[in-house]
């Protein structure tokens, strides 16, 4: 979520498209395995058309040991998009470990990034910012 009375704006450089992409992981063993699960991401406040997430997979580990999103993929997109939040649901396969209750931290290198690649030797700069949410009023 973006700090109160902001957002969080996309612009794409021209001629170029942008994706999501990353993983989130939280663990307590580490251990196990586990079938791929759907996920689906919601948009607070959006502002433009959200890309899908059909490529990204969710999953909870057969022994308990981790769960979260193995890949966020989006497919790709290239006008402004601007929004307050997003919410990313795994539909994972229930998994049941008679571990009993265990504490589970976000793994390190966790990270979900908005990316575009480029061949240019120059970089446009930064392309996404946080903004106001609403404009300043003006005066006449």
């Amino acid at each position: 979520s973006a700090p109160p009375g902001k957002k969080f704006l996309v612009r794409v450089p021209p001629g170029r498209e942008a994706a999501f992409g990353g993983f989130l992981f939280w663990g307590s063993t580490w251990g196990g395995s586990s079938p791929f699960g759907s996920v689906t991401a919601r948009f607070g406040g959006l502002e433009g058309t959200a890309p899908d997430f059909l490529e990204s997979e969710a999953v909870l580990s057969a022994s308990h040991g981790y769960f979260g999103f193995s890949d966020i993929t989006s497919s790709t997109f290239s006008g402004d998009l601007a929004f307050t939040s997003i919410t990313f649901t795994g539909n994972a396969s229930p998994q049941y470990t008679g571990m009993g209750t265990e504490n589970y931290v976000l793994h390190q290198e966790s990270s979900l990034q908005i990316v575009y690649t480029t061949s240019d030797t120059t970089d446009p700069g930064p392309f996404v910012s946080v903004v106001a949410a609403t404009p300043a009023p003006s005066a006449q």
